[in-house]
């Protein structure tokens, strides 16, 4: 990602043939032969699963098939192979490309925004509290986290989404601009221009978000949510061109955070949302590292 990201914001490494002989380029050839190995044998393995199940599969008892009739429980992966099988004719590479997507996309990034979130728990111990009088109420010290408990953890979700506003694991998204657009101080934005949109800033404006650096999850109640413009708040980007991944991040997050808070509380040297330099490489990230401390509850 770092090398990712240095090369997008340097434009002689723009061109392959400068970029091909600076030591960053061997470096990400290694790097990405490794990520590429391993997602290409999970793909290998899931094959070779589903070839040798299809005949399983077909003898499944009508409680294990959804309303379509189709196996219930599918992974993205299996679907993927399943339409290949069926003639979508997805190459290898497709297939090991949309696996890399989902590891890479909704492992490293899920995995900072816990951290964050847990930064701001040990920053506003008010709120550590709440969040763990909910998850206490809703499963107890012990009970595993169900599908079922996750819409229940209503004040969690805010905290999630406020942490978000604050710290968007994606600083900015890009977009090419496919027709003319006429913005309200007569400027035209072209076709065939590209546009960034730089989500850190509008999730800090305070003509949207009074009072911008304080976390407040009460921002994300229905009744304010209803007053402010639907996309206001992108840490997923939005339609039509969304983050595949929301719905499965946030359930992700809710049962890791809801299982460790249970078990921990958190605590910080910052002392404020200001205090928190902020750098990117693709993901954002503290410049200072997490300065977190994990303390066993008694």
């Amino acid at each position: 990602m770092e090398i990712m990201f240095k090369r997008k914001f340097v434009i002689w490494h723009h061109y392959d043939f400068v970029f091909n002989l600076t030591p960053l380029a061997k470096q990400y050839t290694d790097l990405a032969a490794k990520i590429h190995t391993f997602t290409s044998t999970v793909s290998s393995k899931k094959k070779t699963n589903c070839v040798s199940g299809e005949a399983e599969r077909k003898n499944e008892s009508p409680e294990a098939l959804s309303e379509d009739g189709s196996s219930a429980g599918r992974t993205f992966l299996q679907q993927l192979l399943e339409l290949s099988e069926e003639g979508a004719n997805f190459t290898d590479e497709e297939i090991r490309d949309e696996v890399d997507t989902f590891m890479i996309g909704g492992s490293a990034t899920t995995a900072s925004m816990n951290t964050f979130v847990f930064i701001m728990l040990g920053m506003f111990p008010d709120i550590q509290k709440k969040v763990y009088e909910e998850v206490m109420d809703v499963l107890g010290p012990d009970k595993i986290v169900e599908c079922t408990d996750l819409g229940k953890l209503i004040y969690l979700e805010r905290v999630i989404k406020e942490t978000m506003r604050l710290f968007p694991v994606g600083l900015l998204i890009v977009r090419a601009i496919t027709g003319d657009i006429q913005l309200d101080n007569n400027c035209i934005i072209p076709a065939g221009s590209s546009v960034v949109l730089v989500i850190l800033k509008l999730h800090r404006d305070p003509e949207i978000w009074p009072n911008p650096t304080k976390f407040d999850p009460d921002r994300f109640l229905p009744e304010a949510i209803a007053k402010r413009h639907s996309y206001s708040w992108l840490p997923f980007s939005g339609e039509p061109r969304n983050c595949a991944g929301v719905k499965y991040a946030m359930m992700a997050m809710k049962s890791l955070i809801a299982t460790v808070v249970r078990k921990y509380q958190f605590s910080t040297e910052y002392k404020t949302v200001e205090e928190i330099r902020i750098t990117a490489d693709l993901m954002l990230k503290p410049l200072d590292g997490y300065k977190l401390a994990i303390e066993l509850r008694e």
